[in-house]
């Protein structure tokens, strides 16, 4: 064959498989979302150990390397800046710590990120007076 005529059909067939990738897109059946692991406890309410400080045990285990955040409400809701969260992996204690003068009294919503995954459902902790 001719190597004109080869180029020809070698490019053509990379068009044709390029516009069908392009226009068929990805369907959302083959993207697969890996969430986080939820975490989990048996003592969801706890007193303040501190006027800045709860601690909770955990039921799960989570990566040490994870991202944890609190936020205002279990769906959606704010990011609390002024709410640290800290994980110590070794015993399952998850500590929330405020930023300013006091821990309020109430209810915070707790999710997890670790390594490769999306952001995990919240887990509600409520700190009692």
């Amino acid at each position: 064959m001719n190597k004109k005529i080869i180029k020809k059909i070698v490019l053509s067939s990379l068009i044709c498989f390029v516009l069908a990738f392009v226009f068929s897109g990805c369907p959302a059946s083959e993207v697969e979302v890996v969430r986080s692991t939820t975490p989990t406890t048996d003592t969801p309410n706890m007193a303040r150990a501190t006027t800045k400080s709860a601690a909770f045990t955990l039921t799960s285990s989570h990566p040490q390397n994870s991202v944890w955040r609190a936020f205002d409400a279990e769906f959606n809701g704010n990011h609390l800046v002024d709410v640290d969260v800290s994980y110590l992996r070794s015993v399952f204690s998850l500590t929330l710590i405020a930023r300013g003068n006091e821990l309020a009294p109430g209810t915070y919503w707790i999710s997890v990120t670790e390594p490769a995954a999306d952001e995990s459902l919240r887990l509600g902790l409520t700190v009692l007076p």
